[in-house]
């Protein structure tokens, strides 16, 4: 099942030396050099986010995860703002921006973590579960993350620390469920 979804290479995650070489023999054509070594340090749960766009293959996945997460980041800047007739001014700067080029060239995430800490911070206030549920995937993010339980430790926004504690184990354990146990057993002690 996971073969067909995308993610029927999983192994490769955890051996950078493999996952260099593969991605260097897949995308041969499309590089003018061969990649460096370029392991996978995102923990497994990053995995399961990425489920919804995998069966897209690799350029229809990148344009519906740059597409939908910079629609993501477009809604949560919107989202109760404090100035909502600035709001399409401001989005429109933050996708114009050299760190959204740089977003969109690299294949990154950042409009992801942008969306989530811009929406589960404006949400703190009105729905703390929510708002606190939606930090908690920056689990897949360690080092965002981590400022996560000292920034609402210090709000003392404690129902949203316990949410956001909830929704980050039920992400890892839907990892560990979909990839297995492994991929954590590899990934925890290169973390630290």
């Amino acid at each position: 099942q996971l073969e067909k979804l995308g993610f029927g290479k999983t192994a490769l995650v955890i051996d950078g030396d493999a996952f260099t070489a593969y991605l260097n023999q897949s995308f041969a054509s499309w590089l003018t050099v061969p990649l460096e070594f370029r392991p996978w340090f995102y923990p497994p749960s990053f995995l399961v986010l990425l489920l919804p766009v995998a069966p897209l293959g690799f350029v229809g996945s990148y344009a519906a995860f740059q597409a939908a997460t910079a629609g993501f980041l477009a809604w949560a800047l919107r989202n109760r703002a404090d100035q909502p007739q600035l709001t399409p001014y401001i989005i429109a700067a933050v996708l114009v921006s050299p760190a959204a080029a740089l977003n969109l060239a690299d294949g990154q995430c950042a409009f992801l973590v942008a969306a989530l800490l811009v929406a589960g911070v404006r949400l703190l206030g009105p729905r703390p579960l929510l708002g606190g549920a939606i930090l908690g995937l920056l689990s897949f993010k360690p080092q965002f993350f981590l400022l996560v339980p000292l920034a609402l430790l210090g709000l003392r926004q404690y129902r949203s620390l316990c949410a956001a504690a909830c929704s980050a184990f039920a992400l890892a354990v839907a990892s560990a469920m979909i990839f297995g146990v492994e991929l954590w057993l590899w990934w925890i002690p290169q973390a630290l």
